[in-house]
């Protein structure tokens, strides 16, 4: 049975599942600030090289790398540089493949050998950190990719293109 009170001083109604709804939406909230706003890029603009965090079965990690990092990265002749962004927004040049961030995991365009070096880079650096655990999980031991994204690369003077 629910029952509505009415507060005193007011005419609005009131009642425990109404309370119950404000607190749990305050807790969410604040839940959601405190993590920090899980899923979203907090440092598009930094050069410095994050901690490698993610590690596979292996006991490898994938690196976080600068603009800097990745242009000496990409004169690696055995590097194989993937843009992962969604939608298609341009590339950085020597790019070897498009590959959406959330099916690399299906693709069959992707190195059979894994150690082979593999270059990650999407708008933000979001994506291409999501991809870069995916591939870690798949097996692959020399995975980077660019913090920052292209927005990096274009900041530190470097340039990108379009040939949609």
């Amino acid at each position: 049975m629910h029952t509505e009170t009415v507060s005193a001083g007011t005419d609005r109604p009131t009642s425990k599942w109404a309370m119950t709804g404000v607190i749990a939406l305050v807790a969410i909230v604040v839940g959601y600030f405190v993590l920090g706003m899980p899923g979203m890029d907090h440092d598009t603009t930094s050069s410095a090289v994050h901690d490698m965090s993610v590690i596979n079965p292996t006991g490898s990690t994938f690196s976080e790398l600068s603009a800097d990092q990745f242009s000496m990265a990409l004169a690696d002749e055995t590097a194989f540089v993937i843009n992962v962004h969604v939608p298609y927004e341009g590339e950085i040049e020597d790019t070897n493949a498009l590959i959406a961030f959330d099916e690399i995991g299906e693709s069959s365009d992707l190195p059979s050998d894994l150690d082979q070096p593999i270059l990650l880079y999407c708008q933000t650096g979001r994506m291409s950190g999501i991809a870069a655990t995916t591939l870690l999980r798949m097996g692959y031991t020399n995975v980077g990719h660019l913090v920052g994204g292209m927005r990096a690369w274009l900041q530190s003077g470097r340039t990108t293109f379009d040939d949609a």
